[in-house]
């Protein structure tokens, strides 16, 4: 198949897709939509040999459509992703497991949500083992938790994300959140 957004149709509810190592970019390799699958996207080798490379352009995922943590994003670098809200993935109602992950450079531009990494409403992911670096946004530089989100992060790493206003590594707004052994340096308001 030549692009993620591909294998992630022909993909099976409780299946495995696995993208080979390289760097995927393009249409079809942004905005990936599971459509509520219950799926594993996983990279073969890992993030340091699988990069998903949004171009300036829209964020790598986009889920909207009530996936919940058996819906699992895992072992990728995710940059260069440009949008309002979450410039490497989009979560509103859908609460996925994403692991082994590097998000960095990706931004986001919306004056009052935003996320450079991440943008959350209505969404409860669990975040494992990730390292978000030299993300940015007007708004929330790594992480932006809002509308009765409560994700759980463990295990990560924040470093040198940047935001113009509020929330350099995060920002929660009528959510909460869990967060466990994580190590934040050097993010900017």
């Amino acid at each position: 198949y030549d692009t993620i957004q591909e294998t992630v149709e022909i993909g099976h509810d409780n299946g495995m897709v696995v993208v080979l190592e390289g760097n995927c970019s393009g249409t079809g390799n942004n905005k990936i939509a599971f459509n509520g699958k219950a799926l594993t996207l996983k990279s073969e080798n890992g993030p340091q040999n699988c990069t998903i490379d949004c171009l300036f352009g829209p964020q790598a995922f986009y889920l909207e459509s009530d996936e919940t943590n058996d819906s699992v994003i895992k072992g990728f670098t995710i940059t260069k992703g440009y949008d309002d809200k979450g410039g490497a993935i989009y979560l509103y109602s859908a609460s996925p497991t994403i692991k082994d992950c590097v998000i960095t450079g990706n931004t986001a531009f919306a004056s009052m949500n935003g996320g450079g990494g991440i943008h959350c409403s209505y969404a409860s992911p669990l975040i494992e083992n990730c390292s978000f670096t030299k993300n940015s946004a007007y708004f929330v530089g790594a992480i932006d938790i809002q509308a009765n989100s409560s994700p759980t992060i463990t295990n990560s790493l924040f470093i040198e994300n940047k935001a113009d206003n509020a929330g350099g590594a995060t920002y929660i707004s009528l959510a909460s959140a869990s967060i466990q052994n994580c190590n934040l340096t050097a993010n900017k308001i």
